[in-house]
């Protein structure tokens, strides 16, 4: 998909084998900092693989990968810095008060379950669920690699390392929501035959389309018998995630015969099948569908840590607001809950200003019900996990729709935390950019997103407030 800056905004998709859909809107203030959806289903798809990392290194980069993108994991080395992980589930309160970076705090001990959750990384994972828009979902970034998320990823294994274990990329969605130029990533996963996204217009009063699967981050596909999804890991194992239904879907590794699983007959927030490879290292994996349809969520990759160190799920998606978000919040705690999250960071609401999807007080409620949501699913399997809210740097321009500044919906997104100390807070207003104002830390397409430089530096900030120990 390709987004045009100017006194209008053009959306273009390209399904696969499908007729094009163009939707045209008025731009807000002077541009969309959260970004319109979505990429078109890629001709290439994700390579991630193993390396070394130097110190202070956040991502290793591999010129001999394919197309210079291919995703590097930070190897860990026994005896890194931080403390070691107890195998005998010790619990830990956590810091309290003010953090870094400023105007950040820790609430009232919020990140409890994430500090005891890195305590115990050696014996079990430290497991990340990222919530949120455009921004945690690394629009802006040239890599899939280069996103701020995976650069703190792999800072916190280097910090806090697990003797032997290297670690996989984390989850891969169906497809991405991100766009060109600067991040049509061609490693993104590779959507062919008789598939589709799953996406309807949303909230917003622009007319646009989005994503809103029953998966993280509503990134699904469905897929019919002759459509697939393919993705290129590197790593010991994957676990496929689908919807339950009627339907069955194949997966095939490299050049090996397909295996088939019904997705019917199953219970609870979403299926899972675990494919250990027959040997580490670099692997196409295949998904396509058999019969009926199959709403494949995407795959959570392990590279030597299946049950231990630390693992990430980005279930962001560009352009969606915090409505879009509350809407589908129940199903998606019930996910977050299912891979036992230890921290979930909320960073969701600049597009309620960018698209005048609602006044703040309605931002406000809709990340209360998602915190609500996420806590009554954590509560359901005994394991509750932390919260941070989190808000981004400011966006230049006038009032929306409903006339209230990009100023007040970030109060209103602060509101939620300040009003329950049990939540963290993590603040972004320090970054050193405002959007719409041409710097280096933002995109020069549009001004808006981190650029590769901004990405780095919102990994430093990120990773700072998540070094709990």
């Amino acid at each position: 998909m390709n987004i045009h800056v100017g006194d209008n905004w053009r959306l273009e998709a390209n399904k696969a084998r499908a007729a094009a859909f163009i939707l045209v809107f008025a731009a807000v203030g002077s541009v969309l900092l959260f970004a319109t959806h979505a990429a078109t289903p890629g001709t290439g798809s994700v390579q991630a693989e193993s390396g070394s990392r130097s110190s202070g290194a956040s991502v290793v980069a591999d010129a001999a990968a394919s197309d210079g993108q291919a995703v590097k994991f930070a190897a860990s080395s026994s005896g890194g810095g931080g403390s070691g992980g107890s195998s005998g589930g010790s619990t830990d309160s956590g810091p309290s008060g003010s953090a870094s970076p400023s105007g950040s705090t820790y609430g009232n001990h919020a990140l409890a379950q994430w500090a005891t959750a890195i305590d115990n990384r050696s014996s079990k994972p430290a497991t990340w669920v990222i919530w949120g828009d455009s921004v945690s979902e690394g629009q802006g970034s040239s890599t899939v690699a280069g996103r701020w998320a995976n650069q703190t990823l792999n800072g916190l294994r280097n910090k806090y390392s697990v003797s032997g274990v290297t670690g996989g990329f984390g989850y891969i969605p169906a497809f991405y929501g991100t766009y060109g130029p600067d991040s049509q990533w061609s490693t993104d996963p590779t959507l062919s035959g008789n598939a589709s996204w799953n996406i309807a217009k949303d909230d917003g009063n622009d007319g646009q389309q989005f994503g809103n699967g029953a998966g993280l981050g509503m990134l699904t596909v469905t897929l019919k018998s002759g459509g697939s999804d393919t993705f290129r890991v590197t790593g010991t194992s994957i676990d496929i995630l689908y919807n339950y239904g009627s339907g069955t879907f194949g997966y095939k590794v490299d050049s090996g015969g397909t295996t088939n699983v019904s997705a019917s007959g199953g219970s609870g927030a979403t299926g899972s099948k675990h494919v250990a490879f027959s040997s580490g290292g670099s692997h196409t994996v295949t998904i396509s569908g058999v019969s009926g349809s199959v709403v494949l969520e995407g795959i959570m990759t392990y590279n030597g840590d299946e049950n231990k160190g630390i693992h990430l799920y980005d279930g962001a998606q560009s352009g969606t607001t915090s409505g879009d978000f509350a809407a589908q919040a129940a199903n998606m705690a019930a996910i977050t809950a299912s891979v036992k999250a230890d921290l979930v960071t909320i960073e969701i609401g600049g597009n309620d200003y960018n698209r005048s999807s609602g006044p703040p007080s309605q931002t406000t409620a809709n990340i209360k019900a998602m915190v609500n949501d996420i806590r009554s699913a954590g509560k359901a399997v005994g394991h509750v996990p932390s919260i941070v809210i989190v808000i981004v740097y400011p966006i230049s321009g006038g009032n929306d729709s409903f006339g209230y500044s990009d100023s007040a919906y970030n109060a209103a997104i602060k509101s939620v935390a300040t009003d329950d100390p049990t939540l963290g807070f993590l603040d972004f207003t320090s970054f050193g950019a405002t959007a719409g104002q041409p710097n280096p830390l933002l995109s020069s397409y549009d001004d808006s997103h981190p650029s590769n430089a901004g990405q780095t530096k919102l990994a430093t900030m990120v990773e700072s407030y998540l070094e709990v120990k």
